[in-house]
């Protein structure tokens, strides 16, 4: 049974301050899209790599997605389940790893932005 939103914890330090966090974001600042990059579009089932451009350095916060996308690259929500594994960002690129679960290729895209604070 997948977790449902109330049965996700954040583990705190003794001095109340989350884990792998920068201070600044710690103390309540917000982070936006800096940069936005997309993969070509992929076609296949099982798993996937892709590299995705993007203006980042192996230090950011680097967030993906994945949806399915029909003959026009437009997005819309298929019966195939899609999900990101890994996410590394690296200088100027992005590698994420996926798996299509799916018995038959189907079409997808690959997004991801590098957050910076406010």
């Amino acid at each position: 049974m997948p977790l449902g939103r109330d049965d996700i914890a954040v583990a705190n330090k003794r001095d109340g301050s989350q884990p792998g966090l920068p201070a600044a974001e710690q103390q309540g600042e917000s982070l936006i899209a800096v940069a936005i990059g997309q993969s070509a579009p992929i076609t296949g089932r099982g798993g996937f790599d892709a590299i995705v451009a993007l203006d980042c350095h192996p230090t950011d916060v680097v967030i993906a997605s994945v949806t399915e996308i029909d003959a026009n690259n437009a997005p819309f929500l298929g019966l195939a389940p899609v999900r990101i594994d890994n996410v590394v960002p690296l200088l100027g690129k992005v590698h994420v790893r996926g798996f299509i679960d799916y018995p038959s290729n189907i079409r997808i895209r690959v997004s991801a932005f590098r957050a910076g604070l406010t």
